[in-house]
């Protein structure tokens, strides 16, 4: 698999270099952290521009299918993403404990919701995590992932670091054409423990990850193609007879 990685605009020339050269990366990574959030996106919009221009000015564009940069790096990105990547599939975002207002409205575009149609029909697997060796945040108040998940029905596979909060649980299980699901600490306010029984209407979901909260039993009677379960446990209303999924 061919990786193109650029730190800082002076990568621009390199990237051009390369590009012009027939290089046809399958992931682009855009490193831009660190810098402070204007000089972020002013250095990732000048990096996004020299992949637009290459996908623009041939006959194919990129191949490119995965994007990975700093959440609070892509702000009034999502046109120039979709000019420079029309076959992504996969958007990775790191730092996700600052992503912006900006950045959410960004993936919001790629994604579509249920008034705007998606600039990228293809993209279908979304991640959001915080920063290595950090505590997982909660969802941002200035920008919750709430935000650009709304009708997101495109998405079959979301990761997502923050801890969840039971508010926030009713949009994911919105998410119909998800089959893989993630999700970092769910935050026990104010209960003890969240339950996922929200999530029962995704039927086609077959990989659910969840190691801090708990399900209630009959939640997961609808969750029949499930292949992979990790909770914390299970709960059970009383001694009645019940089954796992048939694929479990």
């Amino acid at each position: 698999m061919v990786v193109l990685r650029a730190r800082q605009a002076g990568d621009a020339a390199s990237l051009r270099c390369f590009l012009e050269r027939g290089c046809k990366p399958a992931l682009v990574v855009l490193d831009t952290g660190g810098a402070a959030v204007k000089s972020a996106q002013s250095t990732t919009l000048k990096l996004l521009r020299v992949f637009e221009e290459t996908s623009t000015s041939n006959p194919r564009p990129l191949p490119t299918t995965e994007l990975r940069a700093p959440a609070y790096a892509l702000a009034k990105a999502a046109k120039t993403i979709a000019q420079a990547f029309p076959n992504l599939t996969c958007l990775k975002l790191t730092v996700a404990e600052r992503l912006s207002i900006g950045t959410s409205r960004d993936v919001q575009s790629l994604l579509g919701s249920r008034t705007e149609p998606a600039l990228l029909p293809s993209l279908k697997e979304l991640s959001l995590t915080p920063a290595p060796g950090s505590a997982p945040p909660r969802s941002p108040r200035q920008a919750p992932f709430p935000a650009c998940l709304e009708g997101a029905t495109q998405l079959t596979s979301l990761s997502l670091g923050f801890n969840v909060q039971p508010d926030e649980l009713p949009l994911l299980g919105a998410l119909t054409g998800l089959r893989r699901l993630q999700l970092g600490v769910c935050d026990k306010a104010p209960q003890p423990l969240v339950n996922l029984q929200a999530l029962a209407a995704l039927r086609s979901l077959a990989d659910l990850d969840a190691p801090s909260a708990m399900l209630d039993v009959d939640a997961l009677q609808s969750l029949s193609r499930l292949t992979r379960l990790h909770l914390l446990f299970l709960l059970s209303a009383g001694p009645g007879a019940w089954q796992l999924p048939p694929l479990l």
